[in-house]
């Protein structure tokens, strides 16, 4: 089980919830009760975390009791060098977003940022921003990123260019005991004919089918994934699914 240590409490930890398995909807519940937030752009299938004000030490029991913790997920790395002033071609409209602390939300406005309430940011534009703002707001590390045309770019393109380097995964999972392989079969039916996927202890998948369009063999985690909803889409019937001790 993972240890937190209250003196040196990471930015977040990934969590791999449960998807449709016994219980996984109520569970899958509770961790968004309990704060866990959803990262599309994350690498892999681990796509929630639970971010550090929500890491209290009840929250990491119950995480450790469904075994859900995959990794710590480093803090963002601010980035002052990601662009200049300078580099903004001004004769197209752009936008500076601020990732301004909610505390600091006042200073932000009496800087002169405005407030976008589609985006739930503050913004510098073409209107208000000046090297002395931006100079200000990128030592207060609150520069978030630019939308907008650069000077070194011929095309005249629109891009993003963001001064935080987030974490989106892949490291080094936290390591625990493997729990003993226990093998699980799901069963299908439809017109009398059965199919059967049972796993293998390396994960993969054994299929068994009285249907000639499901061929039998030893499938991927992919394949099977692929195999299962093509079944449920031809009005394949899930009729057991169990534990082989």
């Amino acid at each position: 089980p993972y240890t937190l240590n209250p003196s040196a409490v990471p930015y977040g930890l990934w969590i791999d919830i449960p998807f449709r398995k016994r219980g996984s909807t109520q569970i899958r519940s509770e961790a968004k009760g309990r704060g866990a937030r959803f990262c599309p752009a994350a690498k892999g299938t681990i796509k929630w975390w639970m971010p550090n004000n929500r890491l209290t030490a009840d929250t990491v029991n119950w995480l450790n009791q469904y075994e859900m913790i995959r990794g710590e997920r480093k803090a963002p790395v601010f980035n002052p060098n990601a662009m200049t002033v300078a580099d903004i071609n001004l004769a197209y409209p752009f936008r500076v977003y601020l990732a301004v602390p909610f505390a600091d939300k006042d200073i932000a406005k009496g800087m002169g940022a405005l407030w976008s309430s589609d985006d739930k940011r503050w913004y510098f534009n073409a209107t208000n921003l000046t090297q002395h703002r931006f100079d200000e707001v990128l030592k207060k590390q609150w520069v978030f990123s630019f939308h907008g045309v650069l000077k070194s770019d011929p095309t005249h393109t629109a891009v993003g260019v963001y001064f935080f380097k987030e974490d989106f995964g892949g490291g080094v999972a936290v390591q625990s005991v493997a729990a003993p392989f226990v093998p699980q079969a799901w069963t299908f039916v439809k017109n009398g004919l059965f199919i059967t996927m049972n796993t293998m202890a390396d994960g993969r998948i054994i299929l068994t089918s009285d249907d000639e369009s499901y061929v039998d063999g030893i499938y991927s985690k992919d394949e099977a994934r692929t195999t299962w909803n093509a079944l449920i889409a031809d009005s394949w019937t899930l009729v057991s699914q169990k534990e082989n001790a």
